[in-house]
């Protein structure tokens, strides 16, 4: 994979804005990942689970989704930074080092709940996503890879899109917890890692809302995704083409290996979800990586494809 110069300057920026000091796996040059390929190639597209859920207004997502990212952490550790626009001051002349700008959002910033970040719903699409927006002052201003390595990540909206049934609720899930990761940059080390915890709790979700249905939809449709992105990653790798969708492609691979595996941990081992709550609240706080938390549990690429092979086989009842 060959990056061009400006694919090379818009990963450095966005790795340091993240937080990020590598983007990179041997995973996908082993036996496991050949492995994993031949489970997604047997996997049948005709495959289709019923989704039992009601239908809901967006009051009611906001309410069922706040109330589990709530019960998962503490109220504390629910604080991210967002711009008090009142208070952010324009410079009036040229600015010498990206020190001062990095002076001038800082002087700005204010904290708020993840609960309060607004949220955009568009209920009637057929396209079915979640996404957390940032906000990055000054981003047109100013190009020293400094700025942005010590720029606070500000989540500033959320969108919503698709069918309103429990699923809208998983995705809100998941895109506050990403907001909660950014709190602390650096909870990761590698950008291949992102997704793993947001996946993981829209998976949680399906279990604090008692819906079999809702956890066994949301598997297969994380499982086809999959293999959607493996095919494209090897058609754009084979004519050396979208360098950086390949690494979001290859992220999203590995991060529900690793989420997969967390949540057999968590599904089948009732006795460790409060400690594996903890765990959660730790990394949130900065006070461990997810490095850390997946070596505690014994979660890697390896082991998560033995979870994968697993679940696929589940899945095949169906």
């Amino acid at each position: 994979m060959t990056l061009n110069m400006n694919e090379k300057k818009s990963l450095e920026i966005s790795m340091a804005y993240r937080g990020f000091t590598e983007c990179e796996s041997a995973f996908f040059n082993s036996k496991k990942y050949q492995e994993l390929l031949n489970t997604l190639n047997d996997l049948s597209e005709n495959l289709c689970i019923p989704l039992d859920s009601p239908d809901y207004d967006a009051a009611q997502i906001l309410k069922l989704g706040k109330e589990i990212i709530q019960k998962h952490t503490d109220e504390k550790k629910l604080l991210i930074p967002g711009i008090n626009r009142e208070l952010l001051k324009f410079p009036t002349g040229q600015l010498t080092s990206a020190s001062e700008y990095n002076r001038i959002i800082d002087e700005s910033i204010q904290y708020r709940s993840v609960t309060e970040i607004p949220v955009s719903f568009d209920l009637e699409s057929l396209n079915e996503q979640g996404n957390t927006y940032t906000h990055v002052p000054f981003a047109d201003t100013i190009s020293d890879i400094e700025y942005f390595r010590n720029l606070p990540i500000i989540s500033s909206m959320i969108t919503l899109s698709g069918s309103p049934t429990n699923l809208r609720i998983c995705s809100y899930v998941h895109e506050m917890c990403h907001a909660l990761n950014y709190r602390n940059k650096g909870y990761t080390n590698n950008q291949l890692y992102d997704e793993v915890l947001s996946i993981f709790l829209e998976l949680v979700t399906a279990i604090d809302l008692n819906n079999t249905s809702l956890r066994d939809v949301r598997l297969l449709q994380r499982m086809f995704d999959m293999k959607r992105m493996a095919l494209t990653k090897e058609l754009y790798e084979n004519q050396n083409i979208n360098s950086l969708t390949v690494i979001d492609y290859n992220k999203y691979i590995i991060s529900t290996l690793l989420a997969f595996q967390l949540f057999s941990i968590y599904l089948t081992k009732q006795t460790v979800r409060k400690e594996m709550d903890s765990d959660l609240n730790s990394i949130f706080n900065g006070d461990n990586t997810l490095e850390d938390i997946l070596e505690k549990y014994e979660v890697t690429e390896e082991n998560g494809v033995e979870t994968f092979k697993k679940v696929a086989s589940y899945v095949k009842r169906y």
